[in-house]
């Protein structure tokens, strides 16, 4: 499974909902003898900060793409972006540790700087996804949500890591939320090209946002057990979707309670 990034990481933590998608993949792995992937692609937000103008001298060639982006996340000004991609790193290592999956990790930083398979998989992918944006939903619907030239890279990012984990892994099955229906519809065009047989499952969303992202009215592993009594209390829908996926983590313990346990073992500041 693939985990964006979320801004906010360092001044609230890692958000709590994160442990629906580890409740969900230890469920699986128990029922299918999954062994699981945990890919790290907080790197690719750098594409919403990226310049127009920096993406339009790459002339569409992928590799010097790539290098664009790799150049706008190294400029001083984007520390703070820098910051949370650690944070992010750091946070699904915990997670990996304390929910106890078996589980690889791996961080899109490093393979955009250090492997050319991956740049040749998005070679592919870049090229796929220009000759289907006349004519396919996925793109389409993918597309639409931006004007913005740098965030249409998105698209090929996400095939083209199906593409390379496919290649070196053999990973062929991708999961996550149902947010990605149209991400997976490309991956599974491209995949259905070559004839390879790859299968996408998607979980269901909750009240808020996927928990890799920021939100409003949501749990933070830096949380007062007193904002975490109140933000539960405060909404029955969000209340029993946190319920759902601690009770995998509970063991007669509280929720209020369970949460909490929760936020001091997630928290990598302490």
């Amino acid at each position: 499974m693939g985990f964006g990034y979320n801004p906010d990481l360092y001044r609230y933590g890692e958000r709590i909902d994160m442990l629906y998608y580890f409740a969900w993949m230890l469920k699986l792995q128990k029922e299918l003898d999954i062994q699981w992937t945990i890919y790290d692609a907080s790197g690719y937000a750098i594409v919403n900060q990226a310049r127009d103008k920096n993406i339009l001298k790459a002339n569409g060639e992928p590799k010097t793409i790539i290098n664009t982006i790799i150049n706008e996340g190294n400029r001083p000004c984007k520390e703070y972006f820098r910051r949370n991609c650690d944070l992010r790193s750091n946070y699904l290592k915990r997670l990996i540790k304390i929910s106890k999956l078996e589980a690889n990790y791996i961080d899109s930083r490093v393979i955009f700087r250090e492997d050319g398979d991956y740049v040749e998989a998005f070679s592919i992918a870049y090229n796929f996804v220009e000759k289907n944006k006349d004519s396919s939903r996925f793109v389409n619907e993918v597309n639409k949500r931006s004007n913005n030239l740098s965030k249409k890279l998105y698209l090929p990012l996400e095939i083209a890591e199906a593409i390379y984990l496919y290649n070196k892994e053999s990973i062929d099955i991708k999961f996550g939320p149902e947010t990605e229906k149209y991400f997976d519809e490309g991956i599974l065009g491209i995949m259905k090209q070559d004839s390879i047989n790859y299968s996408s499952l998607l979980c269901p969303l909750g009240p808020r946002k996927p928990g890799y992202l920021s939100d409003e009215n949501v749990l933070w592993s830096k949380m007062r057990i007193d904002l975490i009594v109140q933000t539960i209390s405060e909404d029955d829908n969000y209340k029993e979707f946190v319920s759902s996926y601690m009770s995998i983590f509970r063991k007669g313990v509280p929720l209020e309670e369970t949460v909490s346990i929760a936020s001091r073992l997630m928290e990598v500041g302490r």
